[in-house]
């Protein structure tokens, strides 16, 4: 949660000075909130980036086509260690 709460404070700080730049996290709750932080507060345009993947189950793969959009909360983890190591 401390994460969470440091992060949107920052984000906000960028925001209202109007920086760009791009934030790498997992975490759901933040990358999910960006309409809520672009509609408090003035400045940049802050949103969600995503990686599609295509296929289904355990046959996931990336198309590294990354894509403005709300996360899907997963990473596609346990698919990725099934295929590659062949347990789960």
């Amino acid at each position: 949660m401390e994460n969470l709460y440091l992060s949107r404070e920052i984000l906000s700080v960028c925001k209202l000075k109007g920086y760009h730049g791009i934030w790498v996290t997992h975490i759901y709750d933040l990358a999910s909130g960006c309409d809520a932080i672009n509609e408090a507060l003035e400045g940049s345009k802050v949103s969600s980036l995503i990686v599609r993947v295509e296929g289904e189950g355990s046959d996931v793969h990336t198309s590294y086509k990354v894509l403005r959009g709300q996360p899907g909360f997963t990473s596609y983890a346990k698919q990725v260690l099934e295929r590659e190591v062949g347990i789960l």
